[in-house]
């Protein structure tokens, strides 16, 4: 826990970021259909998350899961949320072919990125509980 620690504090300026893209959906257009969890694969790093058609989700920052794990998602889209199986996750590469909106609540619901095809996120402030189309 202490290592967790050290890097939150590490990246204050990825807090800054974050603010900038971080946006609230209004609780009107907040229906969300659940979608079961994706699976679990592993090792982790950059190469696993080879090819395009879905994002990849690691357990640590730098796209690194200390117990091999990554977690897939096919594109979502609008109106459909999806949780993330991973108990939390820190990094993200989004290789989907569209836009995704990652959440920090498991029902698409609280903090959130946008994140444009082929966008990646090494180190986020929150763990990522969701996956949904916008």
């Amino acid at each position: 826990m202490k290592l967790r620690s050290a890097l939150f504090t590490g990246i204050a300026a990825v807090s800054l970021f974050s603010a900038a893209l971080t946006t609230s959906i209004p609780a009107a257009a907040a229906d969300h259909s659940l979608a079961a969890p994706e699976a679990n694969v592993g090792p982790t790093d950059l190469s696993q998350c080879n090819g395009t058609g879905f994002s990849c989700l690691w357990k640590d920052y730098n796209y690194t899961s200390w117990d091999g794990s990554v977690q897939y998602f096919g594109p979502k889209q609008p109106g459909t949320c999806a949780r993330v199986n991973l108990a939390y996750s820190f990094s993200l590469w989004n290789r989907s072919g569209i836009t995704q909106r990652f959440w920090s609540g498991s029902d698409c619901t609280g903090q959130n990125y946008l994140v444009a095809s082929g966008g990646k996120i090494p180190a986020s402030p929150f763990s990522i509980g969701s996956v949904g189309g916008i």
